[in-house]
Order: structure tokens, then sequence, then C-alpha cells
């Protein structure tokens, strides 16, 4: 029997990072701000769990709290996982600092140069984040001492970086205080070698509907069964308990058992891992990533390769596991219902309807984008072409774009202003990077839609619209209607999509727009362009740029309003 363990390799200054693996790991920067007064602290969280992109900067960096007596306190830079790594990167942090000084003193000119030096980055690892800490130490040439301090919760090591005035400052204590706040809120945990926080856990189940309460006798709690056949405890320790609905419920197998079966490699190819649902929502990520690369037909030794590739890295990083010699499934069998999954869920983002794995596919990654850089790193060593050109857009051209919208308003007959209006939109989607036509004109037995778009980007804010986003073309001369407004929800609501984007060439009435501000309370993004959004378009603010500015705005506007719990 063959175990796998979290690898711990040893570095030589100048390739501390080369071959270390950080996934599973949490980065955090705490912004706070302390009233002296009351000794009230409010405090704002960037993690690469929510930002892992490039957006993680700007986010952590230019927070501003604007309150009557609040101060600002220390910027807090936080790493959570398993102590082997912790500690591991404690001593990369060490001997970076150390050496980071020593060439301040040595060279008169390199604090300037490293002040300057701009870092580009598609998502957050270990050398980005200490970097940023780095970075910060020496913000507008004033220099701060590096402090750390270390905390345990449960499995879970925690590594806490801060810059104070002088080695001699008092703000421990505070540090301190922040911190179990934070760990009290979030109740960072291990599951295997994989750190999670509540809020990440929950979000994957925003959106989800209640079905029904059931007791559990032996734990002696009641639990909510959401959809998906996921059940979540109502107990303060809940994140700890989540599990999917079996047959200790229902009486028999369910779906999700018989899912779980299908998709655990121990009967073929012998990897039985302590965490096999861990597994398995790594593996929906990645199913979702073969699905939406531009590859037409995969070659069975290449998937072969990945697939084994994927098991050790899951062992590795992310859960302990053991190796089982006797085989009951054909390594052949397992692969075929894996590519089969792969063409199902690409199905699915093109507009068929199924009730199996997909609908799942989409609402967890709500939350488990936050995987995709692992996911594309580990692809990226087969299909490294098409990962780096599923970002590959149609430049914007101006030009090209006003034929397009002279095409839409030219147009007197009905059917074909709606494909003028289609082909404007899906030139518009095109030119955004990370959004592609997963589907165009589906008409399915319950539904007609008439784009569908999926989101492969490295942009957070594109993720607030979650993984698939429907498009609707409004060609006629009225504007639209409260009622085509409405008629959207089903249709999202069947398929776990979060956001639709609606384009009318006659504008949209006020009910409509009121309904539209409803269902953003309720959870679902219907983002309304009418010609005059369209016309604002230029090569210096593209379609990117527009989308981004709605979602934006939507989430200042509504931010603080009470119906937000009143939907």
């Amino acid at each position: 029997m063959r175990m796998w363990l979290c690898e711990i390799i040893s570095f030589t200054e100048g390739s501390m990072f080369k071959h270390f693996e950080d996934t599973g790991l949490i980065f955090a920067v705490i912004n706070s701000y302390i009233n002296k007064k009351t000794n009230k602290c409010v405090f704002k969280v960037t993690d690469n769990l929510r930002y892992p992109f490039t957006d993680f900067s700007a986010e952590a960096f230019n927070f501003k709290l604007d309150l009557p007596d609040f101060d600002p306190c220390p910027k807090i830079f936080i790493i959570a996982g398993d102590s082997k790594r912790v500690h591991l990167l404690k001593e990369i942090w060490e001997e970076k600092i150390k050496s980071f000084f020593n060439n301040i003193c040595e060279q008169d000119h390199s604090l300037e140069n490293f002040i300057n030096e701009t870092q580009r980055y598609q998502y957050v690892s270990s050398e980005v984040f200490l970097n940023l800490f780095i970075h910060h130490l020496v913000k507008d040439k004033k220099i701060k001492c590096p402090q750390r301090l270390m905390f345990e919760k449960d499995d879970a090591v925690i590594l806490v970086l801060y810059g104070s005035k002088s080695y001699h400052s008092k703000e421990e204590s505070l540090i301190e205080s922040i911190i179990n706040l934070w760990i009290d809120r979030e109740q960072p945990h291990l599951k295997g070698y994989q750190c999670f926080t509540r809020s990440f856990i929950l979000k994957s189940f925003i959106g989800r509907k209640i079905l029904s309460a059931l007791p559990d006798n032996e734990m002696g709690y009641w639990t909510l069964l959401l959809e998906g056949g996921w059940i979540l405890p109502i107990d303060n320790s809940f994140e700890k308990f989540i599990r999917k609905v079996d047959s200790s419920y229902l009486g028999q197998w369910s779906i999700g058992e018989v899912e779980d079966i299908i998709n655990n490699p121990v009967y073929s190819y012998g990897y039985l891992f302590e965490q096999q649902e861990l597994f398995v929502e790594w593996q929906y990520v990645l199913l979702y990533a073969l699905a939406t690369l531009p590859i037409t037909e995969f070659e069975y030794p290449i998937i072969e390769k990945l697939y084994v590739d994927f098991c050790e890295f899951i062992a590795m990083y992310i859960s302990p596991c053991v190796e089982v010699k006797d085989r009951i499934i054909e390594k052949e069998k397992q692969l075929t219902v894996f590519m089969k999954s792969i063409f199902q869920i690409r199905s699915y983002l093109a507009g068929e309807e199924e009730t199996g794995i997909s609908k799942n596919v989409i609402f967890l990654l709500r939350s488990r984008y936050a995987y995709l850089p692992s996911i594309y790193r580990l692809l990226s060593k087969y299909y490294q072409k098409k990962v780096k050109e599923r970002l590959n857009t149609v430049h914007f051209k101006e030009k090209k774009f006003r034929k397009l919208l002279n095409g839409v308003m030219s147009s007197s007959d009905t059917y074909n202003k709606g494909i003028k209006l289609e082909e404007l939109a899906d030139y518009f989607f095109r030119t955004i990077p990370g959004l592609i036509i997963t589907g165009r004109r589906a008409r399915k037995e319950r539904e007609e839609v008439d784009l569908y778009c999926s989101n492969v980007s490295y942009e957070s804010i594109l993720w607030e619209l979650g993984p698939l986003i429907l498009v609707e073309c409004k060609n006629k001369k009225r504007k639209v209607k409260v009622s085509e407004i409405r008629n959207l929800i089903p249709i999202m609501d069947s398929k776990g999509i979060k956001s639709a984007v609606v384009f009318s060439s006659s504008g949209f009435t006020k009910t409509a727009l009121k309904e539209i501000e409803y269902q953003y309370f309720g959870g679902k993004y219907i983002i309304p362009f009418d010609m005059a959004d369209i016309k604002c378009l230029t090569k210096s603010f593209t379609p990117f740029d527009l989308l981004v500015s709605k979602v934006e705005k939507m989430g200042k506007k509504y931010a603080n309003d009470l119906r937000n719990a009143y939907f």
C-alpha cells in the first residue's frame, strides 16, 4: 500500500518558489479600523478564495473606510493552511526579508527600483503574496519593520505578517484581537490538506432552493435539504458536517451516491481518497475547464495521462490518499465516463436540458472558480496552446462595431433586425476576455435562448455573474415589458443561472426596470442594455468596460439596501 503525503521541498536562495505548490492555502489581507473610545473594530477581508486573480491587490490595497472616530490599524497579511507548508513559507519569508533588506543596504537604488517595479500576475500565489507584503513594507519609502505571529485553529496553522513603526511597537495585542475576530467569524479549518472558510463554503449554496427540513437523529440537530441533494446542518459547527443526502435519509440509494461511485477512481485506478467529496468537487472544476476549451475531440491517451496526473495532484495537495491494489472496473470504462461527462457539461453550456451533474457544476463554480488557476496549470502540461486560446478574444474594432450597430438601427424588418441584434450581442461578448459563446439560438422543448455565454475569465468581477450567462436580444418596436423580464426567471432557475444580459433596441419600461431591481434582491443579476448604452462604446470604453461598470454600479447602488434581507 502506497501513501501520498504533502511533499516538502528544500529551497535554495534564488529558487525559493520554483517548485512550491500553494494550492489549498489561503492568502488574505485584512484592512481594519478601530474606534479607540469604544474599542469597536470593523474590518474587510480580501482573500484568494473570492479574489484569486489580478484584482486581488487592488481590492486589498485600495480599500478605505470613511467613518468618524475610526483610525486605521496595521494592514494584516495571513497565510493559512497545513502545518508543513505554512512553516516552510515562514522560513522562505524570513529568508526573503533578510535578502531584501541586505540588498537595500548594499545598493542605494534597489529600494526605488523595487517600489517602481510593476508586478504582473494572473493569479495569487505564495510568491506574489509575499512580494505584495514587501511592497507594503516599503510603500511611499516609509519603511516598516516586518513582524510575524503564529496561530493554530484545530489542524490549521495561521501565519500572520504585518509591518510596524518599530520592532518595539505595542500593536501585537491589537493584531491578535483582530485575528481572533477573523477566526471566530470564518472558522478556518482543514479538510485533508486544503484550508476552508465559512464564507467560501456557503457561497456555493447561495441560490439553491430549500427542498425540505430533516432531523438528524444521530447528531441531534435539524438539517436543511438543498437543491442538488446537499444536507446543510442547522448547527454552530455546520461547516464540518455538510454532506450529500444518502440512503440513511432516503432508505434507498441516492443520485449523489451513484455519482460518487461513478466518479471514484478507487475502483479502476486504486486511488482511495480520505476526502472523496473534495476529489469530486475538484473533478467537477476540471470537467468544466475541459468542456470550455476549444477542443472538438479529446485524444484518449492524453486524457488518461491527464487523469492520472490529476489524481496524484489531489493526493499531494488536497486529500491524503492510499493506493488500493484490487480493481473492479476497467480503466477504459472509467475514462469513458469521464470523457462523456465533459461533453455532457459542454452540451449543457450550449443550452441542452439535463438533470445530472451539470447543474450542480454551475452552482459549484459560483465559488470554486478559485480552483481554476491550479486546474489550468495542470491542463497546460497537455493543452498549453488551448488554455491560452480560451482568453484570446476578438479585438474590439470600433469601425466594425459601428457597422453592426448601424445594421440594427437601419433594419425595418423585425426578423432581420433580430438577427442583426444577435450578431451585435455576439460580437459584444466575443471581445470580452474570458467570456466565450457556447450556445447560439438555443431552441429547446421548454425554452428559447438567443445566446449562452460561459465564463473562463481571470476577472473576479466577471465571476460575480457566475459561470453561465444567459443573453436575450429584444428587437421589438416597443419597450421591453415586465412580463418579458419575468419570463427569464424560470429558465435561469432550471439551469442554475445567476445572470442574464438583455439587449433591447427600444429600451425598457419603468416596470421592467423595477422587476430587474426586484430580482437583484433575490440573487439574480439581470443587466439591461439599451441603444444609448451600446452607442457609448469606443476603443477606449470597450464592452468589457461597459459590462463591468454595470455590475459595479448595481453592487454599489444596492449594497446597503434593506431589501436585500426581505426578498
